[in-house]
C-alpha cells in the first residue's frame, strides 16, 4: 500500500495501549462520527445492557456487529476518539482498503489503512458509514477490534466490574444510585475524560483509560512528586506497545494514596515514561496520570456521563474507596 499524501484520510486517530486519538493539529481534522438514533421506544434510561468479558490483557469486551455480522469482541477503550478493526476482522469480513489515516498510539504514530464500514453497533447504539483504521500485530490480543467512546456524546457509559456488564444510557444529572460517588470531569480533544486528583497533595489530571491494562504517568509527574513520600525505582527497561516504537520506562513509582473528590486509590504501581500520546493530549507538561484497568477494575463499577461531564464510582475494598 502507498504513502501517498492524497491517499491519505483527513483525519488522525489516538489509540492509547492500546489509545486511540485524534489529532487536529499539522492540518489533520475529524470525520463526524455519523450516529444510529436511538429508537423512539427505547426506555428513557437504559438504553442497552450487554455481558462484557475480560480479555487476557484484564480489559473489558463487548459484543459488536460489523455491517451486521458478528457479534466480535472489541473491547472497550475510553482513551479511544475512534473505534478501530484488527487485520484479522477486516478480511473476514472482506473489506476492502479505502484509504490511510494516522493512528496515534502510546510510544509514537503510525499511517495505518482504513476500511469504510456501513455499520457497527454494539446494542442499541452505533455507528453508520464511518472510515475505520486497521491494526495489526498485538493492538488487540485475542479481540476483533477496539470500541471507541465516538457515539457517546449525550450518553452515560457504565462497566460493572463485579457484574461483568456493560450499559449505556442516556446522560442523567443523577447519580447512578445510591451508594455511588462523584467526581467532577472535562473533557479534552472531544470526548477524552479528563479528572482532577491529587497525589500527596500534589494536583495532577487523571485520565480514566480502560483501554490500557497498566497506569502510566508522565515526566512531569515525577518531577512534581520528587520531594513527596512516593516511592519509586529508578529502571530502564524496554517494553512493547501495541504497535508502533516499543515503549521506554525509566522510573516505576509506587503511589500510596491518590484522591479523586471524596474517592481514593491506594497501593498501585504507575510506570513512568515520556509517552507521545501525552504529547497528542496536550498534557506533557501538566502532572498527569494514565488511570489504566489494573486501578480501575479495583472499583465495583464505573460510569462515565458524557453528556454533563461527570465520573461515578461504586466503590468496594481492595484498592479504591471513598
Amino acid at each position: 500500500m502507498g504513502r501517498n499524501a492524497r491517499h491519505v484520510a483527513v483525519a488522525s486517530v489516538f489509540l492509547a495501549c492500546v489509545a486511540l486519538v485524534a489529532s487536529a493539529s499539522n492540518g489533520w481534522t475529524q470525520e463526524p462520527a455519523v450516529i444510529v438514533p436511538i429508537t423512539p421506544e427505547a426506555d428513557l434510561e437504559i438504553v442497552v445492557e450487554t455481558q462484557t468479558g475480560i480479555d487476557e490483557t484484564g480489559r473489558v469486551t463487548a459484543p459488536v456487529l460489523v455491517n451486521g455480522e458478528g457479534p466480535f469482541r472489541f473491547f472497550v477503550d475510553t482513551g479511544a476518539n475512534s473505534s478501530a478493526l484488527s487485520d484479522r476482522l477486516a478480511e473476514r469480513l472482506g473489506l476492502q482498503v479505502a484509504g490511510e489515516m494516522r493512528v496515534h498510539g502510546l510510544a509514537g504514530a503510525i499511517i495505518a489503512p482504513t476500511a469504510h464500514v456501513g455499520s457497527l453497533e454494539s446494542g442499541a447504539i452505533g455507528l453508520g458509514d464511518v472510515r475505520l483504521p486497521i491494526l495489526s500485530g498485538g493492538a488487540f490480543g485475542r479481540a476483533a477490534g477496539v470500541l471507541g467512546v465516538e457515539a457517546m456524546a449525550d450518553r452515560r457509559l457504565t462497566i460493572n466490574f463485579t457484574e461483568r456488564s456493560m450499559r449505556i444510557a442516556r446522560s442523567s444529572r443523577r447519580a447512578p444510585g445510591q451508594d455511588w460517588r462523584s467526581v467532577r470531569a472535562e473533557f479534552r480533544l472531544g470526548l477524552l475524560v479528563v479528572a482532577r486528583g491529587s497525589i500527596d497533595n500534589t494536583p495532577v489530571n487523571v485520565i480514566i483509560d480502560t483501554g490500557a491494562d497498566t497506569s502510566f504517568g508522565n515526566q512531569a509527574l515525577a518531577t512534581a512528586l520528587e520531594s513527596a513520600s512516593t516511592r519509586r525505582v529508578q529502571r530502564f527497561e524496554v517494553v512493547g506497545s501495541a504497535f508502533g516504537p516499543d515503549i521506554i520506562i525509566d522510573q516505576l513509582l509506587f503511589v500510596s494514596r491518590m484522591r479523586m473528590g471524596d474517592m481514593e486509590a491506594t497501593s498501585f504501581p504507575v510506570l513512568i515514561s515520556d509517552l507521545h500520546i501525552f504529547d497528542v493530549w496536550q498534557l506533557q507538561h501538566e502532572p498527569t496520570i494514565l488511570l489504566g484497568m489494573d486501578v480501575l477494575s479495583k472499583t465495583h463499577a464505573l460510569a462515565i456521563d458524557y453528556g454533563h461531564a461527570r465520573l461515578y464510582f461504586l466503590p468496594r475494598g481492595g484498592g479504591f474507596r471513598r
